[in-house]
């Protein structure tokens, strides 16, 4: 108990420590849910992370009825990976990110968007190669392959956006 105890000091301690001078009330706030016409969180995220496909909902009541849209359909999961390059020897891969959409609209202009989202993952992957050339022994250069697209059909489930 006293082990504990000394372990949620330190712990407090070290939080102190890490949060700014200022008091909490002269940090600024944004409350996204007080801006009107704002898209909710699944549009804003799959906007900022760049997805080939992003759903468009501006209220928990649309994104409640895109969800039970898009559980009554076939889905195709468009997901990159990032394998483990030939020297690793590790069997997996590392999820680096991937969007549904429903199947039937998989069409040639959401194909285009997904190899889109695969070139600048690649691109930026060069230029991480590029910066990490004559880096230290123990970077991370030459651990990985070549980003990955693989598409999945995934059956009608519960989708929650």
């Amino acid at each position: 108990m006293a082990l504990q105890h000394a372990l949620e000091q330190e712990q407090a301690v070290a939080l102190r420590r890490q949060q700014p001078s200022a008091p909490p009330s002269s940090w600024r706030v944004l409350d996204l849910d007080r801006l009107p016409g704002l898209p909710c969180m699944p549009t804003l995220n799959g906007w900022l992370l760049e997805y080939g496909v992003v759903y468009l909902v501006r209220s928990r009541e649309e994104a409640a009825a895109a969800s039970r849209a898009l559980s009554g359909c076939a889905l195709d999961l468009v997901s990159f990976h990032l394998p483990w390059a030939a020297a690793v020897q590790l069997p997996q891969q590392q999820a680096l990110l991937a969007f549904s959409l429903p199947a039937d609209l998989h069409d040639a202009r959401a194909a285009a968007a997904a190899e889109g989202v695969q070139r600048r993952l690649r691109g930026r992957l060069q230029g991480l190669q590029r910066q990490q050339q004559g880096a230290a022994a123990g970077s991370w250069r030459g651990l990985w392959g070549d980003a990955a697209m693989s598409v999945e059909r995934l059956a009608p489930r519960p989708i929650n956006l």
